[in-house]
């Protein structure tokens, strides 16, 4: 009991004397949790939980130096599980997928079966006044906060030996960052402890440098010494086993937006040591640069693929940036592995990079990809006489459009030279012929005996061809 000691004498000395609130501890047999009825604060129980979700919760009643479960809808209620054994208070715990993991004050780290209560030690980190503890599931790394009186530090942990190496100060005035997590984009937050008459303080922390930003202007209520917050991942709800000066401990929901919260219900017990489990969902591997065409005509449709692979085998969406200022949307599903697909068109010249992400089913992103570049030039209309030919009174053919843009405006004419009394020059325009698209044009009424040479053109603004056959008249039959 000499850990316990040594908590609520620091409490008493910085803090005040804890106001104790007692609960009879019962077995709490329930696995899943139901959407009725209501919290202690008219929080209806539907708005806090979800059926799609690990339980219990696990943490550590300071009151009772025991490890114990409770289930979120009934957190009034604790189960004992077997007594805490660290060398030192319980401050901090986090789960790592479905490993629970727990610091003391010391700095000590340790995993902790949950059905056994068995404390477990993985070393000690080296730092002493030990508070916050996270794992971020997006780059696989375990963050401490450790340091008293705006000494406040954020250390990365050896989760294979303990060590802590720091990062960076928080740069915080108050007290201590007693707490953090971390959710499922990978963001740090913390809650400070300033004064056991002043409101807590709700904080984002940059991970990279440990520099903690405020968030609002409060919790809403002045904390004391020993508490603990954790990120319910498949939910995304943060939960804070508080300490409350005026009112003991509570159970309350934390909005990482406003850094205001609300309360849920009482606590049997000052409870730190907090960790809830999850369902372990990482996001897809980030996938390679996208493949497809290096050029590209403006207005003429493109095809771009990627592949990449979920650690889960979960099927996964992709979403293209084209680099021009849009993207595809999510397109898919697509099995694990399989290769997405997305089309665009570009509308303006000039050179763009490609890139790609994917998400799972759940929502897990990964990293944008690498860039792929493809040069957009400018299309053009080309028009193309097709095959000629004869026959009884008439010649005939088509215009093809082989080019990008629509041609307008083509005027064709059929010349014959030679051989012809009838129907030597026919003219005629045709308004627009769409890329890709053919029209059929045709000669007058011939008569007319000899050789004779077609020539047949078609002209517009931008394109223009010539197509020339020899053949014989045979009074009304054209032969080429």
């Amino acid at each position: 009991m000499l850990k316990k000691a040594i908590g609520v004498f620091i409490c008493m000395l910085m803090c005040g004397t804890v106001i104790p609130v007692t609960a009879t501890i019962n077995q709490n047999q329930d696995t899943n949790l139901v959407s009725t009825g209501l919290a202690q604060n008219g929080i209806p129980i539907s708005n806090i939980k979800s059926t799609v979700r690990y339980l219990p919760f696990y943490a550590v009643n300071d009151e009772t130096d025991y490890f114990c479960s409770f289930d979120p809808s009934d957190p009034g209620t604790f189960t004992d599980i077997a007594p805490a054994t660290p060398a030192g208070f319980i401050q901090n715990a986090c789960f790592v997928e479905d490993v629970y993991w727990v610091v003391d004050q010391y700095g000590n780290l340790y995993t902790v079966d949950v059905s056994s209560g068995v404390f477990t030690t993985v070393g000690a980190s080296g730092v002493t006044d030990a508070m916050g503890l996270a794992y971020d599931d997006t780059t696989g790394k375990m963050f401490m906060t450790a340091g008293t009186y705006a000494n406040g530090k954020l250390y990365e942990i050896d989760m294979g030996t303990g060590i802590a190496t720091l990062i960076g100060t928080l740069g915080t005035a108050g007290f201590a960052m007693i707490t953090m997590v971390c959710d499922n984009d990978g963001q740090l937050y913390g809650a400070e402890i300033t004064s056991a008459t002043t409101p807590g303080q709700f904080y984002s922390i940059d991970k990279t440098t440990g520099a903690a930003t405020k968030i609002g202007t409060g919790l809403g209520f002045n904390m004391n010494y020993g508490q603990d917050a954790e990120y319910d991942k498949d939910n995304d709800i943060l939960y804070f086993c508080a300490l409350n000066y005026n009112t003991g401990p509570e159970f309350r929901i934390i909005d990482k937006t406003t850094g205001t919260s609300s309360l849920v219900a009482s606590l049997p017990g000052q409870t730190t040591g907090f960790g809830i489990p999850y369902l372990s969902n990482l996001p897809p591997e980030t996938p390679p640069a996208p493949t497809g065409p290096a050029t590209g005509l403006k207005g003429v449709e493109v095809t771009f693929s990627a592949s990449t692979t979920d650690p889960e085998e979960e099927q996964v969406y992709y979403l293209f940036d084209w680099g021009d200022g849009t993207n595809s949307s999510w397109v898919g599903p697509f099995d694990s592995g399989a290769t997405g697909t997305a089309k665009h068109t570009y509308n303006a010249i000039g050179t763009f990079s490609v890139t790609v992400k994917a998400k799972d089913i759940n929502d897990r992103e990964s990293g944008w990809s690498g860039g792929s570049s493809i040069s957009i030039t400018e299309g053009a209309a080309i028009v193309q006489i097709q095959t000629i030919t004869g026959g009884l009174f008439k010649v005939k053919t088509s215009i093809k459009n082989i080019g990008t843009l629509p041609a307008t405006n083509v005027n064709w004419n059929i010349t014959l030279t030679g051989g012809a009394f009838i129907g030597k020059l026919t003219t005629g325009n045709i308004p627009t012929i769409a890329p890709g698209a053919s029209v059929d044009i045709s000669s007058k009424f011939i008569l007319g005996l000899g050789k004779t040479t077609v020539t047949v053109t078609a002209t517009s603004p931008d394109t223009s061809d010539t197509k020339e056959q020899d053949g014989m008249i045979l009074f009304f039959f054209i032969k080429l």
